[in-house]
């Protein structure tokens, strides 16, 4: 199946985060996509904790020319994150992104169903370390389990460093059924998850606003 029309539909959702240090210099790159006002990434790059700034940015069909990006502090970066204070966040970060500079930036449709057909066709949309530009590399569900009581999709692609965080995208209606990290996360049981702590936090900013 031509990932050509995913690819068009989808690309523009997924942004490329880069931790730097206080020398400015580029210390770890991770991928991100959007959904609503909020960005979902690995949580691995998250707990190194030795950042100073943090550059997000988005690219056009060409996959390299930028179309929106912001930079700020890695202090602002970690006050943004909704479930920074999770005991267990599923192995995925939810980061509060309502800048104007990324109002026109679409989002991705999170897959709300569980049923995992192996042997379906998926696609990785990400940022490799060792290249600018954003990438796609298609794949193949090529098992579906549980470990730690968690459900687990696996895929069988290409993972280059930089691809953590990238979605995992199901090739036939281009719903988000995971996230690569050190492990490829449903988002059946996360994305409920995901809502509570969005619906949690939009709830204590009207508290606090009266």
């Amino acid at each position: 199946m031509p990932l050509s029309n995913l690819w068009k539909s989808c690309h523009a959702s997924v942004c490329c985060i880069r931790f730097s240090n206080q020398n400015s210099i580029r210390a770890v790159t991770a991928t991100g996509f959007k959904s609503g006002d909020f960005i979902i990434t690995d949580a691995y790059s998250y707990k190194l904790q030795d950042f100073s700034h943090v550059q997000i940015l988005f690219v056009g069909e060409d996959s390299t020319t930028v179309t929106a990006k912001i930079f700020i502090t890695y202090q602002e970066f970690c006050h943004r994150i909704l479930n920074a204070g999770i005991d267990d966040p599923q192995g995925f970060l939810v980061v509060l992104s309502d800048f104007d500079e990324f109002k026109n930036i679409p989002s991705l449709k999170l897959a709300k169903s569980r049923q995992r057909n192996i042997g379906d066709q998926v696609a990785l949309i990400g940022f490799r370390c060792d290249h600018e530009n954003l990438s796609i590399m298609s794949g193949i569900i090529s098992s579906v389990y549980y470990n730690n009581n968690q459900r687990l999709v696996e895929v069988d692609s290409t993972v280059r460093q930089g691809c953590a965080g990238s979605p995992v995208i199901h090739a036939e209606n281009h719903e988000v059924i995971g996230i690569v990290g050190f492990r490829l996360v449903t988002l059946h049981r996360s994305h409920n998850q995901m809502m509570k702590i969005i619906n949690d936090n939009l709830k204590t900013l009207k508290e606090v606003e009266g």
